[in-house]
């Protein structure tokens, strides 16, 4: 064999080891939830998952107990058994997984069109069907692992853009409807909605929204506007406090959630009938320290919201409060609210 030919094997072989080097220590830094519970299959993941260097933090065989355990160390990853004993199933806790942006990967024995449509909702990171290789296990983790990686790259740079945009309107001076239309534009590529609701609680009180209509047109809905096209008078009370959510928390219903949340709250149900709307993203803000603010995006999509974009609201609701406080300015000195008078 000429001295080039080795110079390339050997440059190749070496290539492959330090490749494999790096599988093997990034492998020994995930920690893995197994959600299984069939005690069988959960020792044999287990043993499957060891091997091949990877931590597994524990097996839970039901949804509470792998929240208990999932509270106690997050992990990496969570291989997740659609059926489990108890009332709750796998796709109960993949919302939750999904909330707190840990990737999870489908595991099950049934592999029918109506348990897949429901699982498809949830965004998992992968699906394998019971009986499957430990070859199946691994490529499906390592596919898992490039999809987290490249979702975390994603999101960060979405939120960058949305809190530079941001801080560059809080830092001018615009009316109270181009700085909210100026909001939705910031918003609506990377959370996307078709109509925005803007409401603000005490003296003074505010409800008025944004219809998209074209790729970058929004048409102005206040009060009165709703009013004739609904045909019907409202005085509904933001989402957040007629819905239960606390000061802080953001919420997202899809399909028949959202179905739920029309039939609780007037409001939802109103511009769900108005605007054929069929999911929602609810963004609560304090403004001022005290006064309520929701921002609430809904989609005719019943499939529009994920974990993905709670989190990006959760990063940029800093920002967005300051744009909000600048907009909907302080109770004056005398107790009552400046007022905030609006126009198409």
């Amino acid at each position: 064999m000429c001295l080039a030919a080795v110079q390339h094997f050997s440059g190749t072989r070496s290539s492959v080891n330090q490749s494999d080097h790096y599988i093997n220590y990034r492998r020994m830094k995930e920690k893995i939830l197994i959600v299984e519970d069939q005690f069988v299959e959960a020792d044999y993941l287990r043993l499957m998952l060891t091997k091949a260097g990877y931590q597994v933090t524990g097996i839970a065989r039901s949804v509470s107990r792998a929240e208990e355990m999932i509270a106690e160390e997050r992990p990496s990853l969570v291989l997740l058994d659609i059926f489990l004993k108890g009332s709750q199933t796998g796709i109960d806790l993949a919302a939750t997984l999904a909330a707190a942006n840990i990737p999870f990967v489908y595991l099950s024995a049934n592999s029918n069109e109506e348990v897949l449509n429901k699982a498809k909702l949830t965004q998992p990171y992968g699906f394998l069907v019971k009986p499957f290789r430990e070859r199946d296990l691994l490529v499906t983790l390592e596919i898992a692992h490039y999809r987290s990686g490249h979702s975390r790259d994603k999101l960060y740079a979405q939120e960058t853009m949305i809190r530079t945009a941001l801080k560059q309107l809080a830092a001018t001076t615009a009316e109270p409807v181009q700085s909210c239309r100026q909001v939705a534009t910031i918003l609506q590529p990377n959370i996307p909605f078709d109509y925005l609701l803007f409401q603000v609680e005490g003296p003074s009180a505010v409800t008025t929204g944004f219809l998209r209509i074209g790729f970058n047109e929004y048409q102005f809905v206040g009060q009165a506007e709703m009013q004739v096209i609904s045909k019907r008078i409202t005085t509904e009370d933001p989402p957040s406090s007629s819905g239960g959510t606390t000061d802080a928390e953001i919420s997202f219903s899809n399909g028949n959630d959202f179905e739920t949340a029309c039939k609780q709250h007037s409001m939802n149900g109103l511009v769900a009938q108005t605007f054929e709307m069929a999911s929602m993203l609810n963004i609560p803000l304090r403004l001022h320290g005290s006064r309520k603010m929701d921002l609430t995006l809904y989609s005719r999509r019943s499939d529009a919201y994920t974990g993905d974009h709670v989190y990006l609201a959760e990063h940029v609701q800093g920002d967005l409060r300051r744009c909000m406080e600048k907009t909907f300015p302080a109770p004056a000195g005398n107790g009552e609210a400046r007022p905030w008078q609006v126009s198409g």
